[in-house]
């Protein structure tokens, strides 16, 4: 396995439903300049990483779909999840 020419670093993310146990986690492995960026945005904001990143992944994932073209795809996924009974 090479060696990334960069260092990188995992960033950790828990989705968290209404009532606050974990569903879910993400793993990111974020490049060393991003997460320091990251870490300094958390310590001047004095809010979590995993926080902002997920905020960034909220404001930004429909534009992404967009551009992929699979939003409409994503919404019927998303709709056939939510009919599920858990």
């Amino acid at each position: 396995m090479r060696k990334p020419l960069v260092p990188e670093l995992i960033l950790s993310i828990r989705f968290f439903p209404t009532e606050g146990n974990p569903t879910d986690e993400v793993c990111l492995r974020l490049p060393e300049e991003m997460e320091k960026r990251l870490e300094a945005l958390a310590m001047k904001t004095e809010r979590s990483k995993q926080l902002h990143a997920r905020e960034i992944l909220e404001e930004h994932l429909g534009e992404y779909e967009m551009r992929l073209g699979y939003a409409e795809e994503a919404e019927r996924i998303l709709e056939l999840y939510n009919k599920v009974p858990l």
